[in-house]
């Protein structure tokens, strides 16, 4: 979490309203961290069970509030992020889950648009 915290700091000082997104995955012997902040989305696949992360975007917030969106504003939500490392929101903390380490997994991490290419 240091290096995160680290990474807003700089990013608020040398960069004018600028972010960028994290996400990762921490495997230890007993369990499996997935976290991101941004318009990242992770998949995570074990023997009983598949969790799929949620990107940050204002399309999502809108989505949740159930506030109906217009066809052709969906492009510039789904690119609009609202949880960043930087930028001019306190939101940098990245989201985390935990899944205990119970076999095999597979798992995969989509930024940057990958997600329009592939489900």
């Amino acid at each position: 979490m240091n290096c995160i915290l680290s990474a807003d700091k700089v990013i608020k000082e040398r960069l004018n309203n600028a972010g960028a997104t994290v996400g990762g995955v921490l495997i230890t012997m007993e369990s499996i961290f997935i976290f991101w902040a941004g318009d990242i989305k992770i998949t995570l696949i074990t023997e009983s069970d598949c969790f799929t992360s949620k990107e940050h975007t204002l399309l999502n917030v809108l989505k949740d509030a159930q506030i109906t969106i217009k066809a052709e504003e969906i492009n510039r939500l789904t690119h609009t992020v609202v949880r960043s490392v930087g930028g001019d929101s306190n939101a940098y903390i990245p989201e985390i889950v935990k899944f205990e380490r119970n076999g095999p997994f597979k798992g995969l991490i989509y930024s940057d648009g990958m997600l329009s290419f592939y489900s």
